[in-house]
């Protein structure tokens, strides 16, 4: 949504939530289509250089999208042994990919995105994100509905696609109705069902702050029905102005460690310090420290 203000003084607004609306300065817009699932739209702001908006709301700015990146990919990617085979669902700018290949380990990522028109202009306007990721051997993508993919893996590959990490990066309910069905008990369980063993999913959570904790709650409550380890983090995100929330979540790696383990841990992954602007041991350890407030509203604690 628009709102002109004279000449030069255009500004676009997000509705945060049913309570809260951000304005932000627009510079220019750089486009603006409807796909066949949303609208995207490109914009360069002034506060926050360019950002992805999906249907009014932002989704990632070029100032701090390696903050949001580094926090959904790197704890799994560090704590898991070993990983090889990653599946990324949704995460259309191709950042995600972008942080899950640091690994030297991993040999294979598939991704799943229903809108091949909002990865396209993503690689068009988004090049900053993705740094050619997309185009790196290890990586294939279908432009599908994650349900069906995951359902109809068996038929893929004999035995069925497994993963040892699971991303799902996706828009909230609600933004976009494709994205509805992908917060369900049932959608959960058919992603765990595509862990490999050891494996680690880990779910963008929205909101995790007083302003809108619900859906937050909602994965959380969910995920615990269904992994004998969930563990929230988060941290805030300038350009979404709240802390923003993730889920960890396992039947067999547990991220609250010391921070000589983590350390320990990140040496032997093989990612390079130098390729990261936000994660580190030490920041582990500060975005899965839960306060008494988030203990009591997400944990009943």
């Amino acid at each position: 949504m628009f709102k002109k203000g004279g000449p030069g003084n255009v500004w676009f607004l997000d509705d945060g939530s049913p309570n809260i609306a951000y304005a932000y300065r627009v510079k220019e817009v750089l486009h603006v289509q409807q796909t066949r699932f949303q609208e995207v739209e490109f914009l360069d702001t002034y506060p926050f250089g360019k950002v992805l908006v999906i249907n009014d709301r932002i989704q990632s700015a070029e100032s701090d999208e390696r903050v949001y990146h580094e926090l959904l990919v790197m704890p799994a990617l560090v704590l898991h042994p070993d990983p090889r085979t990653a599946l990324v669902v949704g995460g259309g700018e191709g950042a995600t990919l972008r942080e899950i290949l640091k690994r030297p380990s991993i040999e294979k990522v598939h991704m799943v995105d229903i809108d091949a028109e909002l990865v396209e202009l993503c690689k068009k306007y988004l090049p900053e994100w993705h740094q050619g990721s997309f185009e790196d051997p290890r990586v294939e993508v279908f432009y599908e509905d994650a349900f069906r993919f995951l359902r109809e893996s068996d038929k893929r590959a004999g035995e069925g696609i497994k993963y040892d990490l699971i991303f799902i990066d996706l828009t909230e309910p609600g933004e976009a109705d494709v994205s509805q069905e992908l917060y369900s008990s049932e959608w959960y369980s058919l992603a765990k069902s595509r862990l490999n063993e050891g494996g680690i999913m880990v779910v963008q959570a929205g909101c995790a702050d007083y302003s809108d904790p619900d859906l937050h709650r909602h994965i959380y409550e969910t995920l615990g029905d269904l992994f004998k380890i969930v563990r929230p983090y988060r941290y805030f995100i300038p350009s979404f102005m709240a802390v923003w929330g993730f889920m960890f979540a396992s039947d067999a790696v547990e991220p609250d460690l010391s921070e000589s383990e983590l350390e320990s841990r990140f040496s032997s992954s093989g990612i390079k310090p130098g390729s990261l602007d936000f994660y580190s041991p030490r920041m582990h350890r500060v975005i899965f420290t839960d306060s008494p407030w988030h203990r009591r509203v997400f944990e009943g604690g």
